[in-house]
């Protein structure tokens, strides 16, 4: 007996949702060298990938506490100017594979392109 076809789509939904996190503007800090954004939670260091490149440019980050990405896809943070401190904190379990939209193959890493 096959099993639902509304089983196999809701496995696939939750799937899906757990490769997808929400993005969380840091609560500490305002990206200046004197008091960078704190990055907390892997939520927080997702937000950075939803500034736009003149947001970030020139702004500061200081990675507070280890991050982990396990079972979670992240295609990285496509341009980055900034200046990231991980103060010796780990993240775990990060997947990256992007595509680098000129049928060149796979750009990956945690900021795929660095600028400043």
């Amino acid at each position: 007996m096959q099993p639902p076809k509304l089983l196999l789509s809701l496995a696939l939904v939750a799937l899906l949702s757990h490769t997808v996190s929400a993005q969380e503007a840091p609560t500490v800090g305002d990206g200046s060298e004197l008091s960078p954004y704190e990055i907390a939670s892997e939520e927080n260091f997702l937000w950075i990938g939803t500034l736009q490149y003149t947001q970030h440019q020139d702004k500061y980050f200081v990675q507070t506490a280890d991050l982990d990405f396990t079972d979670m896809f992240f295609a990285g943070i496509i341009d980055f100017a900034g200046v990231y401190d991980g103060q010796y904190h780990q993240i775990r379990a990060y997947i990256s594979a992007a595509d680098d939209g000129e049928g060149l193959g796979l750009r990956a890493g945690l900021f795929r392109e660095l600028n400043g």
